[in-house]
């Protein structure tokens, strides 16, 4: 399996609008450097008939996996040239009503969020720019010791955690 090393970007938008991107800290992203990504998402929506404003949580990473935050720092700069995207890929952990991030205030248990991303990702062809991130479901401590071993191992920077009944919850 691919280990991933990028940045934790958050696409909020809809079938109609589009999508704007941010950085972990909210940093806007110019959507024109994430139009390969943008138009997947879009179509993912209109594929499956969601018509309500999502926000699609993950890690931006590249083909170069070291690459990616330079890459991310040139596109905040706006100092990055047009064909930027052409090596991204959007690896998706969670998804939520974009309300949620207005609100604070979750309602659906991640477990539900998790089974609506699969479902939504099916609309994906294979050679996609966004991705379904990759799943463990553990029990123990020990077991997240170990897959966390096995990534940091690989040269990835961790994993995130994530109980069955977690709601997004803060601003």
């Amino acid at each position: 399996f691919p280990v991933t090393i990028g940045v934790r970007v958050i696409a909020v938008g809809d079938r109609e609008k589009g999508f704007q991107f941010y950085t972990r800290a909210f940093n806007e992203l110019d959507k024109s450097k994430l139009s390969r990504i943008e138009s997947e998402l879009i179509q993912v929506l209109q594929n499956s008939n969601v018509v309500s404003e999502v926000f699609f949580d993950g890690e931006l990473t590249d083909l170069n996996r070291k690459s990616v935050s330079g890459k991310v720092t040139q596109i905040l700069k706006g100092t990055a040239p047009n064909d930027i995207d052409k090596d991204f890929l959007f690896n998706v952990f969670d998804i939520e009503k974009a309300e949620v991030l207005k609100t604070g205030k979750g309602t659906t248990p991640f477990i539900e969020r998790r089974k609506e991303l699969e479902f939504l990702m099916g609309f994906l062809k294979e050679d996609s720019k966004v991705k379904l991130a990759r799943q463990w479901v553990v029990d123990t401590m020990e077991e997240t010791q170990k897959i966390y071993g096995l990534i940091v191992s690989m040269g990835g920077e961790g994993v995130i955690l994530k109980p069955a009944d977690h709601i997004v919850t803060g601003k």
